[in-house]
């Protein structure tokens, strides 16, 4: 666990393609008590770029994007910044790509038809340690 949570504060980084959806996605996050939002992104390049310079506590990366997607980004964030918890925010739901991303390191999965209320919940309690098992699919498409 890093510094920042194990003092009660969540310090989370958003890379989703989707401008819209990742603006959104940030501004309930950082509404969120406990919630930090360090930086967004929009390509896995960007990711390991956020990663490295913000270290943090969570990274939301979604799979499929332009330039580099989340999979083949996944294994570079790990690299740069080892201690923060990636979690796949995704609709593509095949257990091949599930089965990639936790070999690769992810920490776990959130379909983007979750209820933006229970994401925040779910990123305080993954960079809190308390999260489920990295198959628990929540949320639909």
């Amino acid at each position: 666990m890093t510094v920042s949570a194990a003092k009660g504060r969540c310090r989370v980084g958003v890379c989703d393609d989707q401008e819209g959806f990742r603006r959104l996605v940030a501004i309930v996050l950082g509404l969120a008590s406990g919630i930090e939002v360090v930086g967004e992104a929009s390509d896995g390049r960007q990711a390991i770029a956020l990663a490295e310079r913000h270290q943090p506590d969570v990274l939301l990366l979604d799979i499929a994007m332009p330039e580099m997607d989340g999979l083949e980004a996944l294994p570079r964030v790990r690299d740069v910044s080892p201690a923060t918890r990636v979690v796949m925010l995704t609709g593509v739901t095949a257990a091949s790509v599930r089965e990639r991303a936790l070999a690769a390191g992810a920490s776990a999965f959130i379909e983007k038809g979750i209820d933006i209320e229970e994401l925040a919940e779910r990123i305080v309690e993954i960079c809190h340690g308390a999260e489920r098992p990295a198959s628990d699919r929540r949320g639909g498409d």
